[in-house]
């Protein structure tokens, strides 16, 4: 492939690590600036290289920022979603695409339903399956909650009946830039969520659990957190142990304590 801007911005590998997907957000043609583009590559059997398939996704417009963040999916079919966050047409949005064998078909689209490009639609994604439909959860760390600016949202999502629908209330809360949503992680089936909360308590940053009861996601209390001016929860990440289940996580800060050099925090949970 030719030299592409900003190639490389967002990654996803897919659960077996057969396919990857690389988003470019700044990506400009002929037509269009920034409009962003996504390429979809699969690593071929026995010749230790990436293969792009189908065509590359591009950004429908002028300065939509497509693959901010991507997320991939093994199910039945291959799945990818990607986000434009600087839309100016919707101040946002969402998309997801299947493989047809061929190429990537658009399969649904969701908005940011009376946002604008501040609130950062789709900063970061985490897709799963419950075991019947795709789960998507979509974070949106600068959303204002009323008076309190930056407060951050995560909205969860279903594809049933061939479109995405909305599941539960908005996630969302009351503390002036918290930026709730900067990462989230559904694990498993989708029915916990892990959400970087890095403006928690003026920086110093959280991660919150989140468990689902059938009707919407529910605080399971504040599972981490840190002293002041680290930004816990910019980053994170989640997987499970195959020998004992046991949850291992690690997390981002900008700083560690008393002010010094970034820090990845890395532990192991049970019982979760």
């Amino acid at each position: 492939d030719e030299a592409v801007i900003s190639f490389g911005t967002s990654l996803a590998v897919s659960e077996s690590g057969q396919y990857l997907v690389i988003g470019s957000p700044f990506y400009s043609n002929s037509k269009f600036s920034n409009q962003g583009q996504v390429r979809i590559y699969e690593h071929a059997s026995g010749r230790h290289e990436w293969v792009r398939i189908g065509d590359p996704i591009d950004g429908g417009a002028n300065d939509d920022w497509l693959g901010w963040s991507v997320a991939i999916l093994e199910a039945s079919p291959l799945t990818v979603v990607t986000s434009a966050p600087h839309s100016l047409a919707t101040g946002g949005y969402v998309t997801s695409y299947q493989y047809d064998g061929v190429d990537w078909q658009r399969n649904g689209t969701i908005a940011n339903k009376n946002g604008t490009t501040d609130d950062y639609f789709g900063s970061f994604l985490s897709l799963t399956h419950t075991g019947t439909v795709l789960r998507l959860a979509i974070g949106s760390p600068f959303t204002d909650n009323g008076s309190f600016k930056d407060v951050g949202a995560t909205i969860v999502y279903d594809f049933d009946n061939n479109q995405w629908n909305q599941v539960g209330l908005p996630i969302t809360f009351t503390g002036a830039n918290e930026q709730a949503g900067h990462y989230i992680k559904l694990l498993g089936s989708g029915n916990l969520m892990l959400m970087g909360c890095p403006g928690y308590k003026n920086q110093a940053g959280a991660v919150k659990l989140f468990r689902w009861n059938d009707v919407e996601f529910v605080e399971d209390g504040l599972f981490l957190e840190r002293s002041n001016g680290q930004d816990f929860g910019v980053a994170l990440d989640a997987t499970r142990r195959s020998d004992d289940d046991r949850l291992v996580l690690v997390v981002g800060a900008l700083s560690g304590v008393d002010g010094g050099p970034g820090m990845a925090h890395i532990g192991q949970v049970g019982d979760l």
